[in-house]
């Protein structure tokens, strides 16, 4: 690997996956994870709340987190009706003609 190269260029898109573990026995999931935006995002709240979220492993390619498991969400897609979308648009017109 050269000098300013990032460590994670080693693996490919496909390789570079996360896994979110939990059990119906225990409150805390662990994120096992090779992704950097999620490594960055993950930092950042371990430094803020280092009660809830703790970075647990790393290596040279991916970092392993824990958590409770309430902090993790599926959540449906968003679905706009067409009058709110036409109201968007409006603004979003109105807006533009503002900034003119």
């Amino acid at each position: 690997m050269k000098g300013g190269e990032s460590y994670l260029s080693e693996l490919t898109a496909a390789e570079r996956e996360t896994y979110f573990n939990y059990s119906d026995e225990s409150d805390i999931c662990t994120i096992y994870t090779c992704s950097k935006p999620l490594q960055n995002k993950l930092n950042k709240l371990c430094s803020k709340y280092p009660d809830t979220y703790k970075l647990v492993r790393e290596d040279k390619n991916s970092k392993t987190y824990t958590t409770n498991k309430k902090y993790i969400s599926i959540r449906q897609p968003k679905t706009l009706s067409e009058e709110y979308i036409a109201k968007l648009q409006d603004n979003a017109k109105k807006m533009r003609e503002n900034n003119k």
